[in-house]
């Protein structure tokens, strides 16, 4: 939407136009142009009215302006974290530094956003992302040049002439010479005017080939953003760095992890191999749990007994299992029952007769302790703890992406494109703090441009906004980082139909809700029919638009959380503020919010559960007729995913409309009668004669 200036001709006939002094004429060549802000906005006081469904897309804006402020906190605050932890990790290591590199990330991802530099360092790291694919970035740099060159090739002709001309006045007389430039600029056949008119056609074909390159490399680098993304969205087969091992040691670990299911081989990417762990730390093996990596030390004594060296290191595993199944770091699927209660495993080559078994320390041992007896003494897991045994079989139960992946000549891939990496130092580590991160990024970006959009009533950095937000929900979880590449796809299909003209803005707004309500699962599909039916009026009037201004922090808690809660509001296209008693919701107004987005949840709740069970059945009924086993799988997990994003949201649509149906519509007031005005010559007295 065009931004309209404040200096603009009144669009209203109550905006109020301050009348100015008269303006002299001015000398010739002086500029005479108005300063921009000569009209004065209706004043505050001045009531603008406003529907049901103003005050409640006014309220859900606020709502949505606040919750991009949080969002954009956590991100910085997250992203900084994790640089900073992997940043001491590469550096020193150990657990002190790693929690100092951890609290200094996060301080200066909150400094990073309170001065707005996260606008900056967030697109600067997606287009990063993109060119940091080793062979695209080098490809990328070939075709930005070839497209230099054919754009030199194609258009040489101003240039050369422009230099001609040049070169034909340097031959001149030297008065001619001295007089060059002293000509009006306005008169082309001046000296002065040449030369503003050569430079004039140096500097638009300049801007233009200029405005050309930027195009074609913003859409490499779109392109390879997506692949980054596509990387992200394939499922880990990687197998884990092997670092200061012997050949004895490395056959060890490598026969270890060939044996186990591949969830838990890409658990972690490195395994160290410490001449020291065992003096330093008391310890066979050490696990630390970091949001981008599970790294893993085993002590080189342990290695001795090459059964032993395995058990530890399967042992080892367990605790980066536990540690990747929840997303906040530190914590595990161990601090759920039934771990950290008895019974416990007794492990004859570390426990002592009578004493508390290693198992009983805490709840992550015991998880670990039970992880190496289900892969080596699965019997003796069941006879100790049948409740221990169902969980770890519900925890290795293969699922879709399982059964695809886990396959011998994935797992040599896998070790082959391992070994590749490691050959460049500190390049694993790089990817997986990248790819953490990709999406708490992408999040933050999205933020920031639904924010601007929302204030400012501009439909396509809304859409922009949503469609990163939604991206960045997605590649926040491994299951659904293919659906963030898909959104990736087709934002590069929508903005060239944007720049053809194929599609409205405002269609493309609607797809980016429509995504971002997806990425949400359920939740969202319930939210968008919910409100989309309360904001629908009933009218065949257009819905305004409403923008929004920043107000001057003078709480503590607006200081802190800087723009949360602090909005002045007023109307997109004349500019005319309304009172902020006049944007609350009435009682009236919470009463419809509560029948509507009651029905929409309740029906909506109702369409998810069967949309999962039908759906489910219907998808794994045609895969398996397609395909057999694997066919009836991913058509199972399909027509699930399918079903409940359907249901939940046709279910809340018919909910809402039901409970909107339940109440009243909105008391419209009458309008005052007009007073009919009286001459102002009928109001005088008659002359006296």
């Amino acid at each position: 939407m065009d931004k309209i200036s404040s200096g603009i001709q009144p669009v209203i006939s109550n905006i109020h136009i301050e009348k100015k002094a008269e303006v002299k004429p001015a000398a010739e060549g002086v500029n005479t142009a108005p300063p921009a802000d000569t009209a004065e906005l209706s004043a505050p006081g001045d009531s603008v009215k406003l529907t049901r469904q103003d005050r409640i897309q006014i309220d859900m804006d606020k709502g949505m302006l606040n919750l991009t402020e949080y969002v954009e906190v956590g991100s910085a605050l997250f992203t900084g974290q994790i640089v900073g932890a992997a940043v001491a990790m590469a550096a020193v290591g150990g657990t002190i530094p790693l929690a100092v590199g951890a609290v200094a990330g996060g301080l200066a991802g909150a400094i990073a956003h309170y001065t707005d530099l996260d606008r900056k360092i967030g697109p600067a790291f997606q287009k990063t992302m993109g060119l940091a694919m080793l062979p695209f970035y080098l490809a990328a740099k070939a075709v930005k040049k070839g497209v230099s060159l054919a754009i030199d090739a194609v258009k040489p002709s101003k240039t050369k002439e422009a230099d001609a001309g040049n070169s034909g006045k340097a031959s001149a007389s030297g008065e001619k010479k001295e007089a060059k430039g002293t000509g009006s600029i306005s008169d082309p056949h001046s000296d002065g005017g040449i030369l503003a008119e050569e430079t004039a056609v140096k500097e638009a074909s300049g801007k233009e080939d200029e405005k050309i390159r930027k195009s074609i490399v913003s859409t490499i680098t779109s392109g390879l953003g997506t692949a980054a993304k596509a990387l992200r969205s394939i499922p880990k087969f990687l197998y884990p760095s092997i670092k200061n091992a012997t050949p004895q040691e490395a056959k060890v670990i490598m026969d270890t992890l060939d044996s186990l299911p591949m969830k838990d081989v890409v658990s972690t990417s490195t395994i160290t191999v410490n001449p020291n762990l065992a003096k330093e730390l008391h310890a066979s093996g050490l696990a630390r749990p970091l949001m981008f990596d599970n790294p893993l030390e085993l002590d080189r004594g342990e290695f001795s007994n090459p059964a032993f060296g395995k058990e530890v290191l399967i042992h080892e595993l367990g605790h980066a299992r536990d540690f990747s199944e929840v997303p906040i770091p530190g914590v595990g699927k161990s601090f759920f029952k039934p771990w950290g209660k008895e019974p416990y495993v007794f492990d004859p080559m570390i426990d002592v007769q009578g004493e508390p078994p290693y198992a009983a320390t805490n709840h992550f041992e015991d998880f670990a302790q039970s992880h190496q007896f289900y892969h080596t003494k699965p019997e003796q897991l069941k006879a100790v703890s049948a409740e221990k045994f169902a969980d770890m079989e519900k925890l290795h139960e293969p699922g879709l992406y399982d059964k695809l992946i886990d396959r011998s000549g994935v797992r040599e891939a896998g070790k082959k494109l391992s070994e590749a990496i490691d050959q460049v130092p500190y390049l694993r580590q790089t990817l997986n703090v990248a790819g953490t991160v990709m999406g708490p990024v992408a999040m933050n970006v999205g933020a920031n441009a639904y924010e601007d959009g929302l204030k400012e009533a501009d439909k396509l950095k809304k859409y922009e906004g949503k469609m990163e937000l939604a991206q960045g929900i997605s590649l926040s979880a491994k299951v659904t980082a293919p659906y963030a590449l898909g959104l990736s796809v087709a934002k590069m299909v929508i903005n060239h139909k944007l720049k053809k003209g194929n599609w409205s803005v405002e269609k493309a707004d609607e797809f980016a809700s429509k995504a971002l309500a997806a990425a949400g699962g359920p939740v969202g599909m319930i939210y968008l029919a919910a409100t989309s039916e309360m904001l629908k009026s009933g009218t065949k009037e257009a819905p305004r638009d409403f923008a929004y201004t920043e107000r001057k922090p003078e709480t503590l808690k607006e200081k802190i959380l800087r723009n949360v809660e602090s909005y002045d509001v007023h109307l997109a296209d004349t500019k005319q503020p309304i009172k902020e008693e006049d944007t609350k919701l009435t009682t009236d107004d919470k009463i419809f919010i509560a029948k509507t987005g009651g029905g929409a949840l309740a029906l909506g709740i109702a369409g998810t559960m069967a949309g999962w069970t039908y759906g489910g059945a219907a998808g794994a009924a045609i895969g398996g007729l397609a395909g057999g086993p694997i066919g009836a799988l991913v058509g199972g997990l399909i027509g699930s995913v399918a079903g409940t994003m359907t249901l939940s949201y046709q279910g809340a649509k018919l909910g809402a409309k039901i409970g909107k149906a339940l109440h009243s519509p909105e008391k419209q007031e009458a309008p005052a009668p007009q007073q009919q005005q009286v001459p102002e010559e009928s109001t005088k007295e008659p002359a006296k004669e």
